[in-house]
């Protein structure tokens, strides 16, 4: 079985050969998006905030996404070690941060539909204010827009 110490060694190694191609800033930018969406969808559920557009779906689908992808990336990077040492398990659990609660696809049809929503109602808010103006302008108000075939 191999050490960790030299499993560290390795994926350094690696990461800093990828690092000089321009891989690693977007790979903590992926890890920072996922800290965020699951800290915002976190904060909203402690504080009452109606989750309408999604941000508990989106939260999982994107801490799963780079869950996998990190251990994926790690085991590719030590190799056959991987197999036998801790990495193993974390890719284990992170396949099923993809699939509990819904599998990915299904959380992305969540969001669409739920962002397909939000979206509606501030745009029949923002028709209602529109003709609210034009009443007070004296205009007169148009009829309510047609909402786009995608969106029926």
């Amino acid at each position: 079985m191999p050490e960790i110490a030299d499993i560290k060694c390795h994926v350094l190694e690696a990461a800093i050969a990828e690092a000089r191609v321009g891989g690693v800033p977007l790979t903590l930018a992926e890890i920072e998006a996922a800290r965020l969406l699951v800290q915002r969808a976190s904060w909203m559920g402690r504080a009452g905030v109606p989750m309408s557009g999604g941000q508990g779906s989106m939260s999982k689908l994107k801490a799963g996404d780079v869950a996998m992808w990190a251990t994926t990336t790690l085991i590719d990077l030590v190799g056959p070690a991987a197999w036998s040492s801790p990495l193993e398990k974390w890719f284990r659990d992170a396949k099923i941060y993809q699939l509990f609660e819904g599998t990915a696809q299904v959380q992305r049809l969540v969001i669409s539909r739920m962002q397909v929503a939000e979206y509606r109602e501030r745009l029949e808010e923002a028709q209602r204010a529109l003709a609210a103006a034009e009443r007070q302008a004296g205009e007169p108000a148009p009829g309510p827009a047609e909402p786009s075939p995608a969106l029926a």
